[in-house]
């Protein structure tokens, strides 16, 4: 693909939704590049410096797009499925993929389809893109006024009891309105560095648990349970 926009228009029109993953085959152990001025004055460095002796790349990411022609929604590659129920009765198969692990049934769908695919689960149709360079095509095409996909629980809660969807619901110029607001504090260096004190601690405890947990290929099993429990202790300092 050559224009993200191109993709996320013809994704408009079908009322698809698209999915950012990426495959373990395209996976990089290094995520974060950075230069050297900025990471001197960043309030993590301490924590980056861990980073880069905890976890070494094993090579660089890169496209696996061919520059190749546009193509339609008709012919995006993926799983056929079935009428009405689309692929929906894979994820009870023995051995197919599960639900609670998403992340796994991508991985497995973009090797045997690609990094960029479409799965029908259901009523729902989606575009998965394994490829990081292309999906930031399609965020930075959805400019000013963004439609993505809604929590459906979370946004039907909110909904019963009247109140509004917030920025993580929010859509269009609602989103906007709330995200002008909230940004007017979060973008701001100074309201950033209260927190950095012991969200840094966080870091750093978590870095040394990485290092006892790794094997003897430098890579962690069940990562990512160890990512959620360290996200919530990040929450924790910040609320």
């Amino acid at each position: 693909m050559r224009n993200g926009s191109n993709l996320i228009q013809a994704i408009t029109k079908n009322s698809q939704r698209v999915v950012s993953t990426t495959a373990a085959s395209k996976q990089s152990t290094k995520v974060l590049t950075i230069d050297e001025v900025t990471t001197q004055t960043c309030p993590f460095r301490k924590s980056l410096d861990k980073i880069e002796s905890v976890l070494r790349p094993r090579e660089q990411i890169k496209s696996l797009i061919p520059n190749s022609e546009i193509q339609s929604f008709q012919n995006v590659p993926g799983p056929k499925g079935l009428p009405i129920v689309g692929t929906l009765f894979d994820y009870f198969k023995k051995d197919g993929p599960r639900f609670n692990k998403m992340f796994e049934a991508y991985r497995q769908r973009a090797i045997e389809y690609g990094p960029i695919y479409k799965e029908k689960i259901g009523p729902i149709s989606s575009v998965i893109i394994s490829d990081p360079l292309e999906y930031n095509k399609v965020i930075r095409a959805e400019r000013k006024y963004p439609n993505r996909r809604e929590m459906e629980p979370m946004a039907h809660y909110r909904r019963k009891r009247n109140m509004g969807l917030g920025l993580v619901n929010a859509q269009g110029e609602e989103w906007h309105k709330h995200r002008t607001v909230v940004s007017k504090k979060m973008l701001k260096m100074k309201e950033v560095l209260g927190y950095c004190g012991e969200m840094d601690t966080v870091a750093d405890d978590f870095m040394k648990h990485l290092v006892s947990r790794r094997d003897n290929h430098y890579e962690i099993q069940g990562l990512e349970t160890d990512i959620f429990k360290w996200a919530m202790e990040c929450m924790n300092q910040v609320s």
